[in-house]
Parts: structure tokens; sequence; C-alpha cells
């Protein structure tokens, strides 16, 4: 089975005092990682889902990078966006989210990390 590990992450970029909420202030949960046995040029196929949500105290939105590590440890694939596309989540709002098209499948993904890497209001 495969492994996964949740992380909040650092911003990429510096934050201004316009955001009232960072990426600390945003959780991951029941994220899971399944692949689907078929057939055709784009299987066996990843399933990276979970839910994103706003602990902050404003409105807000997040983007979160789901990375693919090896059995050391490094990243060997990468998907990312907002899972709430162009929308605040209200505090408290939750917002189901699925990567998996976003990742080609690779035998040697053994790990999974999903960070929070940016948060926006807009």
């Amino acid at each position: 089975m495969k492994r996964f590990l949740l992380a909040a992450g650092l911003a990429l970029g510096a934050f201004g005092s316009a955001y009232a909420c960072g990426p600390a202030d945003f959780a991951v949960k029941d994220f899971a990682v399944d692949i689907e046995r078929c057939s055709g040029s784009r299987c066996p196929k990843l399933r990276l889902a979970g839910k994103l949500v706003n602990q902050c105290n404003a409105p807000a939105a997040a983007r979160i990078e789901i990375q693919g590590l090896d059995s050391s440890g490094r990243p060997l694939a990468n998907a990312e966006g907002w899972p709430a596309s162009t929308r605040n989540l209200a505090p408290g709002e939750e917002v189901s989210f699925d990567f998996g098209p976003l990742m080609k499948f690779d035998t040697r993904l053994v790990d999974f990390k999903v960070l929070v890497v940016e948060v926006k209001s807009w």
C-alpha cells in the first residue's frame, strides 16, 4: 500500500499584510491515494484525493502541491493547483479535490506529500 505524508508548506512568496491567513491556517484531511488498474494508454491511473479545509478566521483560498516520492524520499513527480479554483473558502468550509489526473502513474512512487504552498484572498 502506498504511504503518504501531510505537511503544511511554506509559501513560495512573501505574504503582505493584506493576507490574514497563511499555509498553516489550512488543513488537508481524508487524503487518500488509490491506483485504478485499467487498460488503455493512460492506465493505470492515480487518484490523489482529499479535502482542503479553511481553518482561518477569514475567507481565503489555498494552492496545494502533491509530491510523489521515491523510496529515498526524492520527489519524482508533482501536481499542484487551487482546489477551490478562484473562490475563497469561508472559515470552516472545505472543498474536495482529486489531483490524480495531473500526475502520471509511476511504479517508483511509494510516498506522497501534500503541502499547502500559497494562500490568497480573491
